[in-house]
């Protein structure tokens, strides 16, 4: 019999308990979340594993881990219950339905156009919840495991089983700086870029910002003298020094009043993409939150000059 036979013949409350200690990897989670005794849970993920034959999860280091079989199950078991869920709620309702949707960001994401997205999603529903996750790391395999419903990045995902649309173009266009620095309000010349040691931004080891790219092929070395983790960090860490910071254009203007600015000598364009696993591109509850974030963003005012 088939995976998908086998799993089809289960009720939809066990495939959604897995779903979710899959999503949690905690069994006690879980049942926390979904308020039923851990040992519910343990029964629930025992019958699974009777039928598919694989233990699902094990132990390791103290907490439980996802098998192979456990990923291909999950595939499966969410094209299940998104299709019983668009059967059973054929006109999807934010302000009564339920669920909850995990959103991957970055800084930008936070400093530009994420609260607004957030503040309309409470404003039309009070029963979904949203979990956010920060940073780069894995994103694609959290998206491809079904961990992360929706992704906010500034870089682009090519792989099957993935969806994607480009929200957002913008330039790496000024530096930031302390508010006494001598650069603020000029345009800086190439020999100002390499003049003066830099604050970089490294969210992980492979990571690099569109304008040291763009620097690299101009020939030009910058100093990185200091590096920090997350870029809304920079307004804050670089006031009193005489470091400066690139910057895209949109998220600079989110701190005019902290900081001071100088613009760029030359352009690098970055991207916001937002991506989706295929698992949930027929799930109204996505495909709703996905509509409310390209209405948010297309609310934007237009970039300003420096």
């Amino acid at each position: 019999m088939s995976l998908n036979n086998i799993l089809l013949s289960l009720d939809l409350a066990t495939l959604r308990t897995f779903r979710l200690v899959y999503r949690l990897q905690s069994f006690s989670e879980a049942a926390e979340h979904i308020n039923v005794k851990q040992s519910t849970v343990s029964y629930t993920i025992d019958r699974l594993r009777k039928v598919t034959g694989d233990p699902l999860f094990v132990r390791q280091g103290g907490k439980i881990v996802p098998t192979d079989r456990c990923h291909e199950v999950l595939q499966v078991v969410d094209r299940i219950l998104i299709e019983a869920e668009n059967l059973i709620d054929d006109a999807f309702d934010p302000a009564t339905s339920t669920g909850e949707v995990t959103i991957g960001y970055v800084d930008y994401v936070a400093a530009v156009f994420l609260p607004q997205v957030l503040a309309r999603i409470r404003a039309e529903s009070k029963n979904i919840k949203i979990v956010m996750r920060a940073g780069h790391i894995d994103c694609e395999d959290l998206l491809l495991k079904g961990q992360m419903d929706i992704g906010l990045y500034p870089f682009e995902i090519e792989r099957n089983g993935i969806y994607g649309q480009n929200l957002i173009d913008d330039d790496f266009a000024v530096c930031i700086m302390d508010k006494s620095h001598p650069l603020v309000g000029k345009h800086m010349t190439e020999n100002d870029l390499v003049k003066y040691d830099h604050m970089r931004t490294q969210p992980n080891a492979t990571f690099r910002a569109a304008y040291i790219q763009k620097a690299e092929q101009l020939g030009l070395k910058l100093r990185a003298s200091v590096t920090v983790s997350g870029a809304s960090d920079l307004p804050f860490i670089l006031e009193g020094t005489d470091l400066i910071a690139g910057m895209p254009n949109r998220m600079a203007q989110k701190f005019t009043g902290l900081i001071g600015i100088a613009a760029f000598p030359f352009r690098a364009k970055v991207d916001i993409n937002m991506y989706w696993p295929a698992a949930s591109h027929q799930s109204k509850l996505n495909l709703w939150i996905r509509n409310l974030i390209v209405e948010e963003v297309s609310k934007l005012p237009p970039t300003v000059e420096i």
